[in-house]
């Protein structure tokens, strides 16, 4: 739930593994976060989203944010990763389900943005 600053009540940033996130992130990670190993598919990413910002978002709007939100991570040792898995969709592709990954720190060295 997105807390409002009583003085201008306007929605007030929200911080995450040290990363000050706005509202439409935090809910984002919030989501795949409590999603755990098992990961949050794209079309339960676009419910939850779709209810949080009051319209309709798409599979793109959600793979926009997962970027913008890695790269406000990028300083830390978290990353959301897109795992594609489970039964075929009519397109011919693979649903997408999105996972928090923590990659320990002595992996980081050679990541590059």
């Amino acid at each position: 739930m997105t807390r409002i600053c009583p003085h201008c009540h306007l929605p007030m940033k929200e911080l995450r593994f040290g990363v000050v996130l706005p509202p439409m992130k935090a809910a984002l990670f919030d989501a795949v976060k409590a999603a755990g190993e098992i990961g949050v598919s794209t079309t339960e990413l676009i419910t939850t989203m779709t209810e949080h910002a009051g319209r309709r978002l798409d599979a793109q709007t959600i793979k926009a944010h997962v970027f913008q939100l890695n790269e406000l991570l990028a300083g830390t040792n978290y990353q959301i990763r897109s795992e594609r898995r489970g039964g075929e969709r009519p397109n011919g592709g693979r649903p997408a389900f999105w996972v928090l990954e923590h990659t320990p720190i002595s992996k980081l060295r050679g990541r590059h943005w």
